[in-house]
């Protein structure tokens, strides 16, 4: 092509920018001569330059999200361009790495908030405009503070745990540390009757769903619950006395004895820690008296009595 304007002079010859706005692809063609010191020209050589339409910026699902801290989150893009172009996901606007390519990217765990980006990129190497998803993350929760009425209590008794913590508006009670079906949802909790140690797990849950690391508590069985009852018999029976022992009972601190059927329960004759009591009445004919005792212990659970 002859005259038109020089556009530069020099080598190489960068265009520029060059926009489409048709749906079409456009071709324009540049031409270079050589020229020497005495102006002298050469034939122009012609470069055609091929400018595709510009590609549609991607829609993205979900443009804002919010998750807690450790979970993950997909994100789905869509286009108009269909199967002859992909989507690369970045963690920048421009440059970076290729995360993921594809139309749905799941982020993995996350434990900061981030903004993800995808473009949309044909067979060309045409790439569009990134659109972004911001991913906000929630920071972890405080595992909750636990404390009990009564830690160790007596075999078939109940105790109040309560639950605090600063972020968590309630809590899930578990009797596993993890996985299984909340036994309660409240901040304070009291127990069913208890017939063995047992330990309980609990989380915090905010406004937002998020969740704690479940913190544990043990409700312990008092062991001297195993307190066995005494077993009294007659040792000897005169007309005005009668005198029973019972042997010793592991774990007993003292003893009692009852002759109206439990009403009231006095020391043993031989003191609160002795073995025998005697009862002294004058028997009439047909009288029956039943004696009970009961070995006592240090435990605040109930003691073991027996009769004869």
């Amino acid at each position: 092509m002859l005259g038109d304007s020089i556009l530069f002079t020099g080598n190489p010859y960068h265009t520029g920018a060059i926009n489409n706005t048709s749906a079409l692809d456009l071709t324009r063609t540049y031409f270079v001569e050589l020229v020497d010191t005495l102006g002298c020209r050469s034939i122009r050589t012609p470069s055609a330059v091929v400018i595709r339409p510009a590609l549609d910026i991607p829609l993205v699902n979900p443009l804002a999200s919010t998750i807690c801290s450790g979970d993950s989150v997909l994100l789905t893009a869509t286009s108009l361009l269909g199967t002859a172009a992909h989507f690369n996901w970045y963690d920048e606007l421009a440059g970076g790495t290729v995360l993921f390519q594809g139309d749905s990217f799941n982020t993995g765990a996350l434990y900061q908030s981030t903004i993800f980006y995808v473009e949309l990129a044909d067979t060309a190497g045409c790439k569009s405009i990134r659109t972004p998803s911001a991913v906000v993350v929630n920071p972890n929760l405080d595992q909750p503070t636990l404390k009990a009425d009564n830690s160790t209590i007596c075999v078939g008794s109940t105790t109040t745990i309560a639950a605090t913590s600063i972020a968590s508006t309630k809590y899930n009670w578990y009797l596993s540390p993890t996985g299984g079906t909340p036994v309660f949802v409240g901040d304070t909790y009291l127990t069913p009757p208890l017939l063995d140690t047992t330990t309980y797990y609990v989380e915090g849950v905010n406004t937002v769903g998020c969740k704690s690391m479940r913190t544990s508590i043990d409700i312990s069985i008092r062991a001297d619950d195993s307190l066995k009852a005494p077993f009294p018999r007659v040792k000897s029976s005169t007309n005005n006395s009668i005198t029973i022992v019972w042997d010793m009972v592991r774990l007993a601190r003292t003893y009692e004895v009852s002759t109206d059927n439990g009403k009231t329960w006095t020391d043993p004759s031989s003191g609160a820690n002795g073995l025998s009591h005697t009862y002294t009445r004058k028997a009439k004919d047909g009288d029956m008296i039943i004696f009970l005792v009961r070995a006592k212990t240090d435990s605040v659970c109930i003691d073991q009595s027996g009769a004869t």
